[in-house]
């Protein structure tokens, strides 16, 4: 990823040009289609995750300015992964990295993927040398190899997909998992069917659909069929994870 995705700072806060993002992208929509359909698909909100400007010095024909849009790193991070193609990979990539030499105190701001992991490599390098326990950064540099390989797994995958899969995932039944979500504020049961809280229902976490059905005495009936979006799966990962819940694939063996 030798192209530029600048992140600016004001006023203590970190943006990404929506507009630059979608250009490394290559999206195949109209920019503005674009940025307006993840807004209003995926329930991004506007003075939290982006800022909306018009920019009057940039536009080439003149007449009305052309409306810009500052992206949070996160929201840049999720439209990234969200495109679903290899710049998509690599731009979250870029972004993760830009991430971890903020949290580390660094003063630079990287502006390329090869400058952010030249940093993130310099910062690693110093841990390594006061950590002197081979044991210790072998088991790290283990636990970072199944982090990825589970965000590839929800990276990699397209469609929906019911909770049994994702509580497999964590060597769960359906039943225990639906459990373990409520227990920790992502949803709750009502009339027998299990919802999101309200400031999770529209963020395209999850998609549904009414299913007829036939009871075993013939009373005929209506339930609603849920399953998780991959982004719905991906807060799930990120939400159980700071709790210290894990799925199979990145627990100690």
């Amino acid at each position: 990823m030798n192209e530029l995705i600048k992140i600016t700072e004001q006023n203590g806060k970190r943006a990404v040009s929506a507009r630059e993002l979608h250009h490394f992208l290559e999206s195949n929509q109209k920019f503005a289609d674009w940025i307006k359909n993840r807004i209003e698909k995926y329930g991004f909100v506007e003075n939290q995750d982006f800022e909306v400007f018009p920019n009057f010095m940039n536009n080439p024909s003149g007449g009305r300015p052309l409306i810009e849009y500052a992206l949070s790193v996160d929201m840049a991070k999720e439209l990234s992964m969200l495109e679903g193609n290899e710049k998509g990979k690599q731009a979250r990539r870029y972004f993760i990295a830009c991430e971890k030499v903020a949290k580390s105190g660094g003063y630079l701001v990287p502006h390329s993927f090869s400058e952010a992991l030249m940093l993130a490599a310099n910062q690693q390098k110093q841990i390594e040398e006061q950590q002197k326990q081979i044991s210790v950064m072998s088991a790290e540099i283990v636990e970072m190899k199944k982090k990825t390989d589970y965000l590839e797994i929800i990276l990699s995958s397209k469609g929906t997909v019911v909770t049994t899969q994702i509580a497999q995932d964590y060597g769960m039944s359906a039943k225990a998992f639906n459990k373990l979500l409520a227990e920790n504020g992502i949803q709750r049961k009502v009339n027998g069917q299990w919802i999101l809280y309200a400031p999770y229902m529209s963020k395209g976490y999850v998609h549904s659909k009414s299913v007829n059905i036939t009871h075993h005495d013939g009373r005929p009936d209506v339930i609603m069929n849920t399953e998780w979006t991959q982004r719905g799966r991906l807060f799930i990962y990120e939400t159980l994870k700071r709790k210290d819940i894990l799925p199979l694939i990145e627990r100690a063996s």
